[in-house]
């Protein structure tokens, strides 16, 4: 959202480089292109969303989780007397 006008062509263009190290936008989600963004669209103040998958891929990026579980289940039960107690009682 940082955009200036290229005194050239007339196009936005993104001000503040973007790579690894930069900091604002989560990087392993978003591309490392920059996409200019303008939030005061009509169809963004409408849906939430911008007018162009490139827009909201950067804006956004690329949310997915991925989990994996392993479980062990072990079971088993006891029928009959274990042992006699000194009272000559069965437990």
């Amino acid at each position: 959202m940082n955009g200036t006008t290229d005194p050239d062509t007339g196009d936005v263009t993104c001000e503040t480089p973007v790579g690894p190290s930069f900091i604002g936008f989560d990087t392993n989600r978003s591309p490392f292109n920059c996409v200019p963004l303008n939030p005061f669209t009509s169809e963004f103040l409408r849906t939430g969303r911008f007018a162009t998958d490139a827009e909201n891929e950067f804006a956004f990026g690329f949310a997915g989780v991925q989990t994996r579980v392993e479980q062990q289940i072990a079971g088993g039960y006891i029928t009959g007397d274990v042992f006699t107690m000194p009272d000559g009682g069965d437990v």
